[in-house]
């Protein structure tokens, strides 16, 4: 996993959050470790809420 979040993100922190759709769209901006829980749920929501809504924030290239 560390390969992929290097290759696609450019980021190697652990732990890194991406929220995926069904054909590598990213369904909310990637997120780093914080100890902001509201913010995470906030995240977690966007996701969720793009991914009914059928929108992503971008495509990871393959």
């Amino acid at each position: 996993y560390a390969d992929f979040q290097i290759t696609k993100f450019g980021v190697n922190a652990q732990p890194f959050y991406v929220l995926l759709g069904h054909d590598d769209e990213v369904l909310a901006q990637p997120r780093a470790y914080d100890l902001d829980v509201d913010a995470f749920v906030d995240f977690l929501d966007k996701g969720v809420k793009n991914y009914q809504e059928g929108k992503s924030v971008f495509t990871i290239k393959k």
